[in-house]
């Protein structure tokens, strides 16, 4: 069997520790693999569901030929021929970096970054309507719109909070009010969501992380101000 590398920050994707969606595969007549890799119905963003992280990392680990690379992020793509010779990693945690060559690559980034790093053709936004002559009058502008343009899906930064059981000092995040306001919150749901027409979710990407970073901690800052908390 050939090896195969893996570059990731956590195994499942999705369904890892660092988003919590679980995944439910019906594993039909090939129970193998999805069996490998299905989680429980946890309750999306359960912190309960890290708990299929260890699940995921031993059945993987088992193959000789798997060589896995945690806590590698790409961040470009060096090609050749109209083909992607190899991808240039940093690690989330020590910063080192690192370059990885190889036949084949598999983009799973969810954004396809590395595919528009490579300069692969690509869309991008919402297409007018009249493009294709697709139109969902139920949602009328919003998902049929006369007019193209750079909107897509938000990022989201999934968080929650504890109760200690005893009074927790938290800083004033004065960096944050300009994006939270007199607004209030415990934890963050599937709601917190952002992107703007004018920001690209590859190029702007630290732009849109930083302006969720605002929210979380200048949302907690405002509900620690409140007696109860």
């Amino acid at each position: 069997m050939l090896p195969l590398s893996m570059i990731v920050r956590y195994l499942g994707g999705n369904a890892s520790s660092e988003t919590r969606v679980h995944t439910e595969g019906i594993p039909w007549h090939s129970k193998r693999i999805i069996s490998m890799i299905n989680t429980k119905h946890w309750p999306n963003g359960s912190p309960l569901a890290k708990q299929d992280d260890r699940k995921r990392h031993e059945n993987i680990e088992k193959y000789e030929n798997i060589h896995l690379y945690l806590q590698w992020r790409a961040f470009t793509a060096i090609t050749e021929n109209n083909s992607i010779e190899s991808v240039d990693t940093r690690h989330t945690a020590t910063g080192e970096t690192r370059r990885f060559n190889a036949p084949f690559f598999i983009d799973c980034t969810g954004d396809g970054w590395l595919g528009f790093w490579a300069g692969a053709e690509m869309m991008y936004g919402r297409e007018p309507v009249s493009k294709y002559d697709e139109s969902w009058p139920k949602y009328g502008e919003l998902w049929s719109p006369n007019e193209g343009d750079n909107r897509v899906m938000g990022s989201s930064v999934l968080w929650r909070t504890i109760d200690t059981g005893e009074p927790v000092d938290f800083p004033q995040v004065p960096w944050s009010m300009e994006v939270v306001g007199n607004f209030e919150a415990i934890e963050g749901t599937w709601h917190w969501e952002f992107s703007h027409n004018d920001l690209h979710q590859v190029n702007d990407s630290e732009i849109i992380r930083d302006h969720m970073f605002k929210a979380i901690y200048g949302s907690f800052y405002n509900a620690k101000q409140q007696p109860e908390n």
